[in-house]
C-alpha cells in the first residue's frame, strides 16, 4: 500500500496520447491461501479521495449467507493508517449479462455515522466474475469525489463455460494467443482494421509463398 502519492501517467496508443499527474493510489492483494478458499462469495471494495488522503472500504459476502462484513481504512496526509469498522447498505441489486451481481448505490456507517456513499456511475470492465466502476462519492464535511470500485465473486473465476471467452482477451509472451486477440488490444475506435489486418497476414504469407511452396 502507497499512500498518499502524486501519480503522473504517460499514454501512447497509435494517434491517441494522454499525459496527466494527479492523486495516486497503488495497492495489491497477497495471502497465503487463494482468493476462492478464504470463504468469500462476493468481494466488494472500493476507495476515493479524502481530504489530502483516502478511504478504503471492503464489503464481504460470506460463503455462509450471512449478512455481509465491512471494513474501512483512512489514511491521512501524513499516511497514518486508521481502521474503522463499518456497517453497510446495498440498494439496486441487478444482474450484469454475465450474471455478475452489482449495486447502484452503497452506503457506508461507522459509529458516528454516515461515513461514505458510493454510487457506482460508469462500468470500465465487465467479465464473468469481475466488475470495475469509475463511482461518485460522498464523504462527510468534504466535497463529492471520483473513485473506484471493484466487484469480484471468486467461485466464478475459471469457470469452464467462460475459459474461451477469457483467452479471448489474454495476450500470451510465449505460445499462440487466440485469433480475436485483436480486438481487445488497444484503441476500441480501431478494433476492426486491426482484426483484419491479423487476419489477412497469413493469406498475404501464403500468396506470396505460391500455392505449391
Amino acid at each position: 500500500l502507497i499512500l498518499p502519492a502524486t501519480g503522473t501517467v504517460d499514454v501512447r496508443c497509435g494517434e491517441f496520447s494522454l499525459t496527466t499527474t494527479g492523486h495516486g493510489y497503488h495497492d495489491r492483494n497477497w495471502s497465503h491461501v487463494p482468493l476462492h478458499a478464504l470463504g468469500i462469495q462476493t468481494w466488494v471494495w472500493g476507495h476515493t479521495p479524502y481530504r489530502g488522503g483516502e478511504r478504503i472500504f471492503y464489503v464481504l459476502f460470506p460463503d455462509s449467507g450471512e449478512a455481509p462484513e465491512a471494513l474501512g481504512f483512512q489514511i491521512g496526509p501524513d499516511g497514518a493508517l486508521t481502521e474503522v469498522p463499518l456497517d453497510a447498505t446495498l440498494s439496486g441489486r441487478r444482474r450484469t449479462a454475465y450474471g455478475m451481481p452489482s449495486w447502484g448505490h452503497i452506503t457506508l456507517h461507522d459509529s458516528a455515522g454516515p461515513w461514505l456513499e458510493v454510487r457506482p456511475d460508469r462500468c470500465l470492465d465487465s467479465g464473468p466474475f469481475y466488475l470495475r466502476y469509475w463511482t461518485r462519492n460522498v464523504a462527510p464535511d468534504a466535497p463529492e469525489q471520483t473513485g473506484s470500485c471493484e466487484i469480484i465473486v471468486p467461485s466464478r473465476i475459471d469457470m469452464a463455460r467462460h475459459r474461451p471467452l477469457v483467452r479471448m482477451r489474454v495476450s500470451q509472451s510465449t505460445g499462440a494467443n487466440s485469433m480475436w486477440l485483436p480486438l481487445f488490444e488497444g484503441d476500441p475506435k480501431t478494433r476492426i482494421g486491426r482484426l483484419v489486418r491479423h487476419w489477412s497476414r497469413p493469406m498475404q504469407g501464403w500468396l506470396r509463398r505460391g500455392p505449391g511452396s
